[in-house]
């Protein structure tokens, strides 16, 4: 079992096993307050010309200023941006 911080927090194994399964299918990551109740948050890969991860984009904040409308805007916004870094550094555009 996985330490628990919030309600939110998973902590069985095999079900952060599917969350991560479910983040690469999807290309992104979500926070709603599994580690901290109040902070909301949207990472995305950055990858290099091999496909590698080799950094992430992260943008977040407390719940009271990144509404879900906000959420949706980032993850688009930070997709488009983790993607032109990805094809800057040789990542092609299949």
């Amino acid at each position: 079992m996985l330490r628990r911080y919030t309600e939110r927090t998973i902590t069985d194994l095999a079900a952060l096993q599917d969350e991560l399964n479910g983040i690469a299918a999807r290309g992104y990551a979500v926070d709603n307050g599994e580690f901290n109740d109040q902070h909301r948050s949207v990472a995305v890969p950055i990858r290099d010309g091999t496909g590698a991860v080799i950094a992430a984009l992260s943008c977040g904040g407390h719940e009271d200023w990144v509404a879900p409308r906000s959420m949706e805007q980032m993850r688009g916004e930070m997709i488009v941006l983790a993607h032109e870094l990805s094809r800057q550094l040789g990542l092609s555009e299949e």
